[in-house]
């Protein structure tokens, strides 16, 4: 099978006829005429840059993967004011501001969301459940750091869900082992 039967073996419909239509235009064929789905692939792959795969490449490009969901993290309410309204009550206050810088602690190529996705909710969403109203995005009082800014100081803690790169298979099993070990 040559290489121009593999492609018109596997290509999708739209693929050829995009073909059809470049190499049509290229060659100069008048208006209304196309050129046939076999001539179009030998003159994308002779003529195009990168041949067959740098057309798919250029005229059909990969879709944008969404982010990864990394699950909960915990953040004060300094954290969580900043996310909804671009600053908090803190900010500006000489006397009583915010011991770290709200939000510093999530990397480069992350972001968080507010809430927590329904499978990690304790209050009947998580079996899908109609649930109006849950305390489960919300801890009153902790004595943990807060994991958008790295804080010490106690208080309320706010459920955040962090999104970032898609995770590597290995990647995925070694965070699923942390997570393992500190329940």
């Amino acid at each position: 099978m040559t290489n121009t039967e593999s492609i018109l073996a596997t290509a999708t419909e739209e693929q050829i006829i995009e073909a059809r239509d470049w190499a049509s235009d290229c060659i100069g064929l008048s208006a209304g005429v196309k050129a046939g789905a076999e001539r179009a692939v030998r003159y994308v792959e002779m003529n195009y840059p990168g041949g067959w795969n740098g057309f798919l490449a250029e005229v059909f490009p990969p879709a944008p993967q969404a982010p990864a969901n990394y699950g909960t993290i915990w953040v004060c309410q300094d954290c969580m004011l900043h996310h909804a309204n671009g600053e908090c009550g803190s900010c500006h206050d000489d006397d009583h501001g915010h011991d770290e810088e709200p939000l510093s602690s999530i990397g480069d190529g992350f972001h968080a969301a507010m809430g927590m996705a329904h499978e990690e909710h304790s209050c009947g969403r998580e079996n899908g459940e109609d649930v109006l109203e849950c305390d489960c995005e919300t801890n009153t009082y902790s004595t943990s750091r807060c994991e958008g800014c790295g804080s010490y100081l106690h208080g309320e803690r706010h459920a955040m869900t962090l999104f970032g790169p898609e995770l590597q298979p290995w990647e995925r099993e070694l965070l699923a082992h942390a997570a393992n070990e500190n329940t």
